[in-house]
């Protein structure tokens, strides 16, 4: 899922943007996902695509002190089949995970993509996939009411979300 989304934004951009590439990252905390992206990614972009759109992939690390318009954030959760049994992944809780998403999460100019095939609802709570994804997806809600209510700049907008967060009651305007 995660290549298929590199590819259809490299192609989109192309067509929009073929001047002025849009960079990517991809970012998964496991090197083990980090080493099966790189050759998944050769397989479907060229060298010269892949350098193009700057895409680096790798872990929060390899993104601390820099950025991409973009950022593909592998969130590694799938349901597992082990002998019949339908398992959940390990729970991510540690203070160094917490470090990795929020390094990872701070890396994007423009956008963050997460990509997951679980529901946060079937995450623990104190996993840092489910706070991550509930934030996200609370943060998409909130941005997608305050352009319904026509707040005009980007200023408004994160003012008006911010505040949605923290349960606080807006009138604009």
């Amino acid at each position: 899922e995660l290549v298929k989304r590199l590819h259809s934004i490299v192609v989109e951009d192309e067509r929009k943007n073929p001047n002025n590439p849009v960079s990517i990252g991809i970012i998964s905390p496991f090197r083990a996902q980090v080493e099966q992206l790189k050759i998944s990614v050769s397989k479907v972009l060229s060298e010269h695509m892949i350098e193009k759109h700057q895409i680096e992939i790798g872990t929060a690390h390899t993104f601390q002190g820099d950025e991409r318009d973009v950022i593909i954030l592998s969130m590694v959760i799938s349901k597992k089949m082990e002998n019949g049994d339908t398992r959940i992944v390990k729970a991510l809780t540690t203070k160094e995970y917490e470090r990795s998403f929020n390094v990872a999460a701070s890396r994007a100019k423009e956008q963050v993509i997460l990509v997951h095939s679980i529901a946060a609802n079937e995450l623990s709570k104190e996993c840092l996939r489910y706070k991550l994804i509930t934030y996200y997806n609370t943060f998409n809600n909130n941005k997608k009411e305050s352009d319904k209510i026509n707040l005009v700049t980007e200023f408004e907008k994160s003012i008006y979300n911010e505040l949605k967060l923290k349960n606080i009651s807006i009138i604009p305007h």
